[in-house]
């Protein structure tokens, strides 16, 4: 089975992103999150309508963009060779 993560790269408002958008799209939650030992977020994993998204806060380098990343998860090193090039 094939299955895919949307990652959304923002510099330190990943909660905020995930809270914001998971009210807005019904069908929506927050799954879990990831924080470092100071309690400062890292990752929070969310569900938008059924899409499994990220929020990574990745510092004050990497500004929201419009920009996302799609990883594609597959249950075999064949499978994932079929859907890079398309067969």
């Amino acid at each position: 089975m094939t299955s895919f993560l949307t990652s959304f790269l923002v510099n330190a408002s990943a909660e905020e992103m995930a809270t914001f958008y998971t009210s807005v799209f019904p069908n929506s939650s927050i799954d879990s999150e990831f924080r470092a030992a100071d309690g400062s977020m890292i990752v929070v994993h969310f569900t938008l309508d059924g899409l499994a998204c990220n929020a990574i806060n990745a510092g004050q380098h990497f500004p929201f963009t419009s920009a996302l990343s799609t990883t594609c998860g597959t249950g075999s090193p064949m499978a994932a060779h079929r859907a890079s090039v398309g067969g």
